[in-house]
């Protein structure tokens, strides 16, 4: 057992549950841009950052590399997995195979406690500032992220596949990052509020036909939303997702500068 703070508070943890915490605040500060994509990650300055030891550090980057948030290769080191509009493409092509078919099962399956959980988490996303996201500062907008992807959680979460639900926690993760370098996409992104009223009607009718189609609306129209932003960012959309930016200011500030 030792000691330590994270996040600034203080903790007593194994290794193990320190990896688990330095994972999920690693997780979010990539996600949210905190890191540049292709900035290196030194696991000694991250420890010093999470006062914990180097080894529950270098555990959470194996984790992160195998989600594909990281990317760890010889003499390069482990860098946060750059940016592409291709790969942003792709993401939203297998999220579309994916989450109609999820939420088709979960209203199949919806009781009326799994409603109410939905209700519970379509007001909170409302509450968050659904209809007025260009108003939002980072604080805000960060907690309006959160409410919005439990939303969507809801949704699927009685569609009664493990699978359908990992995968689709994973892509929400990476997607999430194109939202948080592309806030202005979805400040131009003016039908987003009536999808997720339709995909909450959906539920509520219990017409998995429609949460289906609702679903698959939403997907599409984000997706169009950050590639008109991402496509007209030559040096975003010519970024591999195997290779750092040079740009000392980031991917991030780049796009938040449009």
């Amino acid at each position: 057992m030792v000691s330590g703070r994270i996040g600034g508070v203080t903790t007593k943890k194994t290794s193990a549950s320190h990896a688990d915490t330095v994972e999920t605040a690693l997780r979010h500060a990539i996600i949210a841009a905190e890191y540049e994509p292709g900035q290196r990650l030194s696991a000694e300055a991250l420890a010093v950052r999470f006062q914990v030891s180097a080894t529950p550090v270098r555990e959470a980057l194996a984790r992160l590399a195998g989600d594909g948030l990281v990317t760890s290769q010889p003499q390069r080191g482990v860098r946060v997995a750059s940016l592409s509009l291709s790969e942003m493409e792709e993401i939203y092509e297998v999220r579309s195979l994916i989450e109609p078919l999820a939420i088709e099962r979960s209203v199949q399956h919806m009781d009326e406690d799994a409603k109410a959980e939905v209700v519970s988490r379509y007001e909170r996303m409302i509450q968050r500032g659904d209809s007025r996201t260009r108003e939002l500062d980072a604080g805000q907008y960060a907690a309006y992220e959160e409410a919005h992807l439990a939303f969507h959680h809801a949704t699927l979460s009685r569609c009664g596949s493990s699978w359908l639900l990992r995968l689709s926690r994973l892509l929400s993760d990476h997607s999430l990052r194109y939202r948080y370098a592309s806030t202005q996409s979805l400040q131009r992104y003016e039908t987003i509020t009536e999808e997720h009223a339709e995909i909450l009607a959906g539920c509520l009718a219990s017409d998995a036909d429609r949460a289906r189609e609702a679903q698959q609306t939403h997907l599409d129209n984000t997706r169009i939303a950050l590639r008109q932003l991402l496509a007209s960012e030559g040096p975003f959309s010519a970024v591999s997702p195997n290779e750092p930016t040079n740009n000392t200011r980031g991917t991030a500030a780049r796009i938040g500068d449009t």
